[in-house]
């Protein structure tokens, strides 16, 4: 996973550095961004739109409005082909008690996943996103080493 070209310790400081906030990306794609273009897909940011409908970097576990969407970004290019509901792939959208959260998604190109919830989020409500076993154009699976998960809180009305 790491070779000379990113050394172990620059590694766990930029691990360290993203971990402080709920949305941790991919930590190996970002400390050892010198490696071959031949790396695992990885989910590099989550947004959400406001309610002026402007895209938002979704981090720091930052309040986000009741009535939003969520674009997912990859890396590289996806496998827009399967079905992220199917047995092989998926997106988990959680409440902080586990509840499933009901929601569609789309493919807006070949690197952003669209998720809008089917109704308003719960105000001041603690959720979790999880992406899984998403492949990329050529079937590699996405980098375990990666988080692709993101938690955030809904505004308190």
């Amino acid at each position: 996973m790491i070779d000379d070209a990113c050394s172990r310790r620059e590694f766990l400081k930029k691990f360290a550095t993203l971990s402080g906030g709920a949305l941790m990306l991919s930590a190996t794609s970002i400390a050892c961004s010198g490696l071959p273009k031949t790396a695992l897909p990885s989910l590099i940011g989550i947004f959400f739109y406001d309610g002026d409908m402007q895209r938002v970097e979704l981090r720091d576990n930052q309040t986000v409005p009741v009535h939003t969407q969520f674009d997912f970004v990859f890396s590289t290019d996806m496998n827009t082909d399967l079905h992220l509901t199917s047995y092989r792939t998926g997106v988990t959208f959680v409440d902080s008690n586990n509840n499933p959260i009901d929601f569609s998604i789309g493919w807006v190109n070949a690197r952003t996943l669209h998720l809008t919830p089917s109704a308003d989020l719960s105000f001041n409500t603690d959720y979790i996103f999880t992406v899984y076993k998403a492949e990329d154009k050529v079937g590699n699976p996405l980098n375990d080493y990666a988080d692709a998960s993101a938690a955030f809180k809904t505004t308190s009305i």
